[in-house]
């Protein structure tokens, strides 16, 4: 791990918010204007921010000379920052690059858990953790996505929500660690709900703040919604096995005799992972499983509208 350590002048009073993201062969260029953008927004006061990277890729995408300009634009107006950065040597997933992220300084007040392909409001951090500390029982609170915002429901008086997406969101540290993290059964897709499930069963509550937002690029088809094969394998599966978790395993008997008589390697592919994964699941508990409510389809979600999804984005087959 490469990083710089923490300001030893810094009050002892300030609270750790930590901001965790995990990357993938990320674009140089998308990665310097997510940290500036970081460094530019505004800090909660009391306070300090740790920014911690965790690299899946096949080869480090971070040079020790380019942490180091980083951590000069994210310290440049706040001395007691930091930011780290770890390098995992292999693709171990979302939910476990989070979880290592997390067990190598666990001590935080609050996670925001955001992804590194967007570029956060310089109100991202305030307004969420003013809506935090105002609403109770807070365990998360996600920021409204833009240009392509997510359609799922939230109450518009107390703006509560049933699950919290992990493109960002505002974490309580202390339920984070709880619960257990992510579930690591999930590689990618799905653990955002799964987590915001668990966070529920424990007696916490989740927000939608629609007063801050983080450009969050999508990519668009003819002006509809475009999903890469990796949305629609990982989305799929974790579908699967959230139901199988939860224990409706039923929802799932037509999905996998489709699977079953589809011989595309796409299909053959996703059964036979998850074949491989149900033996590893742990069922969820009597009070976990009564937090999730599935339409008759299997759908974990309540959607104010749907958008119209592209098959295919621009180069695939």
């Amino acid at each position: 791990m490469w990083g710089v350590s923490d300001d030893p002048d810094r009050p002892a009073s300030a609270r750790l918010l930590k901001i965790q993201s995990v990357l993938y062969e990320n674009d140089a260029a998308a990665l310097d204007r997510f940290v500036s953008a970081l460094a530019a927004c505004q800090v909660p006061a009391g306070y300090r921010l740790l920014l911690h990277l965790g690299d899946c890729s096949q080869q480090p995408l971070v040079s020790p000379e380019r942490l180091a300009a980083w951590q000069r634009v994210f310290t440049s107006e706040r001395p007691e920052a930091g930011v780290r950065y770890s390098f995992f040597g292999e693709n171990v997933g979302f939910s476990r690059g989070h979880n290592r992220l997390w067990r190598e300084l666990s001590e935080a007040d609050r996670l925001l858990v955001v992804n590194a392909d967007a570029v956060p409001a310089f109100h991202l951090l305030t307004r969420l953790s003013r809506l935090a500390d105002r609403r109770p029982g807070f365990g998360a609170v996600e920021a409204r996505q833009i240009p392509i915002e997510h359609a799922k429901r939230f109450d518009p008086a107390t703006l509560e929500t049933d699950w919290v997406s992990g493109a960002c969101c505002l974490l309580d540290g202390a339920a984070f660690d709880a619960v257990g993290g992510y579930d690591e059964l999930f590689f990618l897709y799905g653990e955002d709900v799964d987590l915001s499930w668990r966070l529920r069963a424990a007696g916490h509550r989740l927000y939608f703040c629609p007063e801050t937002f983080l450009y969050h690029a999508k990519r668009l088809v003819d002006s509809q919604v475009g999903a890469s094969d990796a949305e629609r394998y990982y989305g799929a599966l974790s579908s699967l096995l959230l139901r199988a978790k939860y224990g409706r395993e039923d929802l799932n008997a037509r999905p996998l005799r489709i699977l079953r008589e589809n011989p595309s390697p796409f299909h053959v592919r996703m059964l036979a992972e998850y074949e491989r994964l149900l033996p590893q699941l742990t069922p969820a508990t009597p009070e976990q499983r009564a937090v999730p409510s599935f339409t008759p389809r299997g759908d974990f979600v309540d959607l104010r509208w749907t958008y119209p999804l592209a098959r295919h984005l621009p180069g695939e087959r």
